[in-house]
């Protein structure tokens, strides 16, 4: 069973700032503390981009013995008035042994038309008919 959420920020405009809000809802959706889920969303960026498309990157908090996976999707609307967006879909997975739905529904997502319409969710329950399109298996 794997976890989706989806949560909209009006701040974070910087990548350190988004950085700092998913190290927080990670600890608080998938209790990983906050410290851990930052280094480990620091240490991947420095093995190579996570940009999958303009605007859009793919952070993950990979570490063994995760007991809760999942996808956060994270909407981080720009304050100013030119109404700019960001979207991190945050992957939340343990590194030796990630669920095997959880990577069924990311290799759908990553799709170019299924990233256009990660781009319009407006909420969680529209992430997890997306995510979970011809897909009937459980969720929380």
């Amino acid at each position: 069973m794997i976890d989706l959420y989806f949560r909209q920020v009006s701040i974070a405009n910087s990548q350190s700032d988004r950085d700092r809000v998913i190290a927080k809802m990670t600890s608080d959706l998938f209790a990983i503390s906050e410290q851990k889920a930052l280094f480990g969303l620091i240490s991947r960026r420095a093995k190579g981009p996570v940009e999958v498309a303009k605007r859009f990157d793919l952070p993950h908090v990979e570490f063994s013995g995760i007991d809760k996976q999942g996808l956060l999707l994270i909407d981080f609307a720009s304050d100013d008035l030119k109404n700019r967006h960001y979207w991190s879909l945050v992957i939340v997975a343990d590194q030796n042994n990630p669920n095997s739905q959880l990577v069924k529904i990311l290799k759908k997502l990553l799709q170019e038309t299924n990233i256009e319409k990660l781009r319009r969710v407006d909420s969680e329950q529209l992430f997890k008919k997306i995510s979970l399109e011809h897909d009937g298996n459980v969720i929380r």
